[in-house]
Formats: structure tokens, sequence, C-alpha cells
């Protein structure tokens, strides 16, 4: 199960994997999981394996002294809920699924540095440098904002982001069948070449916030 941004919401996260067990379910970001201070180990109560994908509104400071700004692999922070760092990927059935988490804050002129907004939440050329030197293909890519090569329609223009550029590297290095990001807060789909795109709606709007794939 794909799902999109949660905002600290794991009660409906919770809910929802209760609702529609699956084997992994994949939160596109926007988890806010350290901000839960030193009870946030006990919000998330998995079915299944959790993979976390970063997103912007995360306290990128402790996530990188925790478990690192990049890695082969997802990070278990506690039992079945894994923390995905930049370029970190699993294999299922045979299917590669490549993580790649962050975006720009548009309104990070309205946070407080280090406290609500890190300049660590734009991808840049060491990411792409890390992930296409340790990648060798990526069936399905789950991010959190989108390539700027996708077409995708919106109020604001997100197109200033360096992370969406970052992005379409990989798209085109790759050329994955399909690709799930959340970020924009509305449910969206097309297709670039041949590859099927999705944005998914945040969880609190309770409507196209997740689907389920069979691999």
């Amino acid at each position: 199960m794909i799902v999109g941004d949660i905002h600290s919401e794991f009660g409906m996260l919770n809910t929802l994997m209760n609702r529609r067990p699956t084997d992994i379910t994949i939160v596109c970001g926007d988890i806010a999981y350290f901000w839960c201070g030193e009870n946030a180990k006990y919000k998330i109560k998995p079915k299944g394996k959790v993979y976390l994908v970063p997103g912007n509104h995360e306290d990128y400071f402790t996530m990188q002294r925790v478990v690192g700004r990049h890695s082969f692999n997802p990070v278990e922070l506690e039992e079945n809920v894994f923390w995905c760092p930049i370029g970190s990927s699993i294999n299922v059935n045979d299917t590669k699924i490549l993580f790649v988490g962050g975006a720009e804050s548009h309104d990070k002129n309205q946070r407080m540095f280090m406290v609500d907004w890190f300049p660590e939440e734009v991808l840049n050329s060491k990411d792409v440098d890390f992930i296409l030197d340790n990648t060798d293909r990526a069936d399905i890519i789950i991010s959190h904002t989108a390539p700027l090569a996708f077409d995708v329609k919106l109020d604001f223009d997100y197109r200033t982001d360096p992370t969406r550029h970052a992005l379409s590297i990989l798209l085109e290095k790759f050329k994955p069948s399909l690709w799930y990001f959340g970020h924009f807060h509305k449910y969206i789909t097309g297709i670039h070449k041949n590859t099927k795109w999705t944005g998914l709606n945040m969880i609190q709007d309770c409507s196209r916030y997740f689907e389920i794939l069979n691999i």
C-alpha cells in the first residue's frame, strides 16, 4: 500500500492499516516522525512492514544524526518500522523499489531555521550521484515531490524546487514503470513516456490518499 502525506496523523495511518492490511505500507513523506518527542516510537502500530520516506516537513538534523542521509537499505527504527534514507531500496518479488525523499518547502520563509525548517530538505547533486553510483535499476520509485518532467498541474508554482530537477535526472536514468509521490496534497496522475505516475492526496483529506499494488 502506498500512502500520501500523513503529517503526524499516526492514528489515521493505523486505522488505514487495520482496515486495509497489506504486507508492506509505504508513506510518501511528511511524516514529521521525529517531531513527536521521545514517545514517537509508540505511535505507529504496523501491520506488516512500514516504510517512511522523508518529505520536507521532517527534522533533518535528527534524522541524519540517527540514520544518516544516504543508505543502501532502509533503517529499522523499531520492529517493522523503517526510515528510508535517500537512495535506499527494497526488492519485492524481484521488483526493485527505490526511495528518494525530500522537497523544498515553499513556505520556508515563514518557518524557523533548524526548528521546523531544515535546508537539508532539498535534494542536491551529491544525493543524485550517490543514487546513480550505487543503483543498478529502479522498477518503482517512491519520492516526496515529483520530477519536473511530469506535467503536474498545480495552483502554486513548484517548478523552482531543485529537488524536482534532480528527480528528473533519475527519471531519465531509470525509466521506472511506476512512480508515486505526495507533497502536493491532491490526487493527480499521468503518463510520461513509459512511466505511469501518481500523486496521492494527504491522509487528512480522506480521499484518494492511498493505492494498493499487487507485486
